[in-house]
């Protein structure tokens, strides 16, 4: 769904429980155990700077034949003086250069990034039938607009281990008040920043793990502080003849406390975002991507889970100012929004929207393709 809508649902603020809370401790233990057994496959020694090995054959090959050629190979190095130094030093150069292209930030860069929101949630309407009497609760249509920010970092530590730290701003619109107990679009603002640790291999994938923190005020003079833990997976595909493919998977916890608000009670909210797809590279600076997502708020008095779809085109402009790239963006999301509060059954409304933005890059790679694996 579009980052409008997204981030209107994110503010969805409830009282947590403390059951819940215990629970969910153990999600970043889960994240973190599986993000190990991922880089230790990644960066075995087997894997960094080695080439593919051949497919072996089913056919046994001659012993006779073979050492024939072995003769003949030896015989041959002799009688060309150098020529055994000479094969070493191309294998050293090979393996070094295969390091080199294995480092998971080709060089330090930056990049900024500025992106418009908009989504939109139909009215629908729900019933619950007592013993006694029958309600209806009337969830109206709401529109919301977002304008975000950011600046990213990106800085290779060691070998195929990197560093990416972002600090971002904006404001939005969202379906709730900042305390999440008055509906109708209310405006929110916020700022913060987040740091990841990855490692990456530029032709096989890549893993990151990270956390942030951040501050939300909304009308009204309240104010949220934000505590936020991801865990983001990606596996590089070659070009097999209809260009190369990315496939993603992103995982992200957000939690919520709200001050000043005039309330008797604490006000939290626990927001889960999965998010998996594709980018496929239809040329070195053009990319269509792909996406699924499943966004879930709970709060105590109801929960909204978001089910959406997205399709968005990424271009890096071919304009000769390097160290400079410019990236346009633009897509579109549609899905269903299913809100739950007891007693009324759950009922499902129509929400979609729109992105666009740019990404401007520095000291990056001389093609989409290449910013992206080798240098993001």
């Amino acid at each position: 769904m579009s980052r409008a809508l997204a981030t209107a649902s994110r503010v969805r603020l409830v009282v947590s429980r403390p059951r819940m809370m215990r629970a969910r401790v153990r999600v970043p233990s889960l994240l973190g155990i599986a993000g190990l057994v991922f880089a230790l496959a990644l960066v075995g020694p087997e894997r960094v700077g080695a080439e593919p090995e051949p497919w072996p054959s089913s056919v046994e090959p001659d012993l006779g034949e073979a050492a024939s050629a072995s003769a003949s190979a030896e015989s041959e190095s002799e009688s060309q003086p150098g020529t055994g130094d000479a094969s070493a030093a191309d294998v050293a150069a090979r393996g070094g250069a295969s390091l080199a292209r294995a480092r998971a930030v080709a060089s330090p860069n930056l990049r900024v990034g500025v992106a418009y929101d908009y989504g939109r949630v139909d009215e629908t309407q729900t019933v619950f039938v007592g013993p006694s009497s029958v309600q209806t609760l009337e969830l109206e249509a709401e529109d919301g607009h977002a304008v975000n920010a950011q600046l990213v970092g990106t800085l290779p530590l060691f070998s195929i281990v990197g560093l990416r730290a972002t600090a971002y701003g904006g404001f939005r619109e969202a379906r709730r008040s900042l305390d999440g107990l008055q509906p109708g679009a209310s405006t929110i603002d916020g700022y913060g920043g987040q740091a990841e640790l990855f490692v990456r291999h530029p032709e096989i994938g890549s893993f990151a793990a990270g956390g942030g923190y951040g501050r939300l005020g909304g009308e009204g003079g309240g104010s949220a502080e934000q505590v936020t833990g991801s865990a983001d997976a990606q596996i590089f595909f070659p070009d097999f003849g209809t260009g190369p493919v990315d496939w993603f998977a992103h995982f992200e916890f957000r939690h919520r406390e709200v001050s000043g608000t005039g309330q008797t009670f604490d006000v939290d909210a626990d927001v889960y975002d999965v998010t998996g797809g594709a980018r496929w590279y239809l040329g070195p600076d053009f990319a269509m991507v792909v996406t699924g997502a499943w966004q879930r708020a709970e709060e105590e008095f109801f929960a909204e889970d978001d089910t959406t779809g997205g399709l968005a085109f990424h271009w890096r402009l071919p304009l000769p100012i390097r160290p400079v790239s410019i990236e346009l963006f633009a897509g579109g999301t549609a899905g269903i929004s299913e809100y739950k509060e007891p007693p009324f059954r759950g009922d499902h409304r129509l929400v979609y929207g729109a992105r666009a933005g740019l990404t401007l890059r520095l000291f990056s790679g001389a093609s989409l393709l290449e910013s992206i694996r080798r240098y993001d």
